[in-house]
């Protein structure tokens, strides 16, 4: 291929497989040495006037990609380290994908760190790097070791055309917080005027089911502090129903480490039929300053949805986003806690 800025011939693994932002809208026809250089020297496309810093993850991915195919020789580095293998240029795709089926294609090179990784899905997502979990076959994927060197794909075996999973962290509770209310509320089917989304909360400690809790059965003994609001409260004038559950967080057992939150449809075959299905969490005396909201619209052609986990981890209590659909119902809820174990067998609920 001929670059068409310094009209040398180059191999096709010379050029850029991402443009530099999301604004370069042309073909890549710039090599990447000279796409670094006009970043370098204007900071700037090389093809189009978009402006480009070097803290840009794109641009990092065309240095590094560039570094490993001609390394420096004036570097003291041993031949082996940055020997070019098949693996090092290949060419190819890392798929991050959420459970809810949300998913984005990245540029894949087997020396690409985890943390950049973490900052294109930022770009893309809008989720920051300290707010994401990525799982690839169900291991976490550690941005540094326990020497403090930055991880690559490469180190974990991460082949090209690999799919990673994204679980996002919706917020950390505050240390001094007791009493949290979940919040839940749906729109009803239209042409249904008598129809619910039952919210039930499965409890764990470590892989052991503590037990549920539903509109139904408001508490159970063996995890106090936690109470269902009850049978849906309906507003039929407006069309919705909601349902709430309060924690008291000071008073959930110290073994109890998930409680998962899962949505369920009555009559409807699955719970994307109503409308909208938000969610609020807030301290119950500020009602009106959300610690982290969510939705659950998308294509979830399922009876269930898994909705989120509240999870605690070294004391500290988090939100975590689930958002990922599921069979099973209020009436018969063996299919739905058997996703769930699932998915804490599979570390994607921990």
């Amino acid at each position: 291929m001929k670059c068409h800025r310094c009209e040398e011939d180059k191999l096709s693994k010379e050029f850029p497989f991402h443009r530099l932002t999301e604004n370069c809208n042309h073909p890549l026809l710039h090599c990447l040495d000279c796409s670094i250089h006009s970043v370098k020297n204007r900071n700037e496309c090389s093809q189009c006037d978009s402006i480009v810093d070097e803290n840009n993850a794109r641009y990092k991915e065309y240095l590094k990609i560039l570094t490993f195919l001609f390394p420096n020789e004036e570097e003291d580095i041993e031949q082996d380290e940055y020997s070019i293998s098949e693996m090092d240029i290949a060419e190819g795709e890392i798929t991050v994908t959420t459970l809810s089926g949300e998913s984005e294609i990245f540029a894949f090179h087997p020396k690409k760190t985890i943390e950049d990784i973490k900052n294109e899905v930022e770009e893309k997502f809008k989720i920051p790097p300290d707010k994401q979990r990525l799982l690839y076959q169900d291991k976490d994927l550690q941005v540094k070791d326990e020497y403090n060197k930055e991880l690559t794909l490469e180190d974990f075996k991460i082949p090209p055309n690999s799919t990673l999973y994204l679980i996002i962290k919706l917020c950390d509770v505050p240390d001094d917080l007791d009493e949290l209310v979940f919040d839940f509320c749906w729109g009803l089917p239209r042409g249904i005027q008598k129809d619910y989304l039952d919210v039930s909360v499965f409890v764990y400690s470590g892989q052991s089911h503590v037990g549920t809790i539903l509109w139904r059965n408001r508490s159970i003994p063996d995890c106090p502090g936690v109470t269902h609001s009850g049978p849906a409260d309906m507003d039929y004038t407006k069309g919705e129903g909601r349902h709430r559950v309060d924690i008291a967080l000071k008073s959930v057992p110290s073994h109890i480490d998930k409680i998962v939150f899962t949505l369920s449809a009555w009559r409807s075959s699955s719970a994307s039929a109503y409308p909208f299905r938000r969610l609020r969490f807030y301290d119950v005396d500020c009602p009106d300053q959300e610690l982290c909201s969510d939705n659950m619209n998308g294509l979830l052609h399922n009876e269930s949805i898994i909705m989120c986990n509240l999870s605690r981890k070294k004391r500290k209590w988090s939100v975590i986003e689930v958002k990922c659909g599921a069979e099973g119902c209020t009436k018969s809820l063996r299919p739905l806690e058997e996703k769930i174990q699932d998915l804490i067998r599979r570390r994607i609920i921990n």
